[in-house]
């Protein structure tokens, strides 16, 4: 799963695969293409990757046993990304202590969440494959809305009453508010907020500091900048 908080963005992917390609490997190396197989150069690197950075694991790693050593990124744990500076999500922020709190509220936050979801579609429709979606079955062999209106009296098993059964058991409410997750997160969140507020204290205060001494010196205009607070 993912969260987002302004330009950060926490990844936790589930990638069970022997051998699995990271998103950035296809992203950062294919190009797209035209219904005709040629190369669409508009979408050629379209987000500006590049090569992909020594530093920056994109395979599993196995010894000369077979046994895996290291992960991809952002299976064994989540990865922290800034992704206005790092689009491509290349540079893991969340092992740098100076984010510890904005980790700290972003992930419990995702953890809320996947605390209070209801049934996945995936485990109802698991290798089901629902036989009025094939085209062929419709009048002009087109694609279009297939799905029949809901019916709470009929015999026919939907999936919104496969969520009021799993209601009936598990009792979850679909409010994030009520997991034990978010307050945790709200605490991380407040200390982050602190955080930022005090890094923009101090840089005002330097930059009051440096105007004096302009001033002092006859160097100075009076004019300064102010920080924007960003880490």
């Amino acid at each position: 799963g993912a969260y987002r908080y302004g330009k950060y963005k926490l990844i936790w992917t589930d990638n069970e695969e022997h051998d699995p390609m990271y998103w950035y490997d296809y992203y950062s190396t294919q190009p797209r293409r035209n219904t005709n197989g040629t190369r669409n150069s508009d979408y050629n690197d379209y987000l500006n990757c590049g090569p992909i950075p020594e530093h920056t694991q994109s395979r599993n790693h196995y010894n000369e046993n077979g046994t895996l050593v290291s992960e991809i990124p952002c299976n064994d744990q989540p990865c922290l990304f800034n992704v206005e500076q790092d689009p491509c999500e290349y540079l893991d922020l969340a092992q740098e202590a100076r984010f510890e709190n904005l980790y700290g509220y972003m992930y419990n936050m995702l953890m809320a969440y996947h605390d209070i979801q209801q049934v996945p579609l995936k485990q109802y429709y698991y290798r089901r494959i629902d036989p009025f979606s094939d085209p062929q079955q419709m009048r002009d062999g087109f694609w279009r809305p297939w799905i029949r209106d809901y019916n709470a009296d009929d015999a026919f098993v939907d999936f919104e009453d496969v969520m009021r059964q799993y209601f009936d058991v598990n009792q979850k409410v679909d409010d994030v508010r009520t997991s034990a997750y978010y307050e945790t997160a709200q605490q991380f969140k407040l200390q982050w907020k602190q955080q930022i507020a005090q890094k923009l204290n101090n840089k005002n205060e330097n930059v009051i500091a440096k105007k004096r001494i302009n001033v002092a010196n006859g160097n100075g205009n009076g004019n300064g900048t102010n920080g924007n607070g960003t880490l």
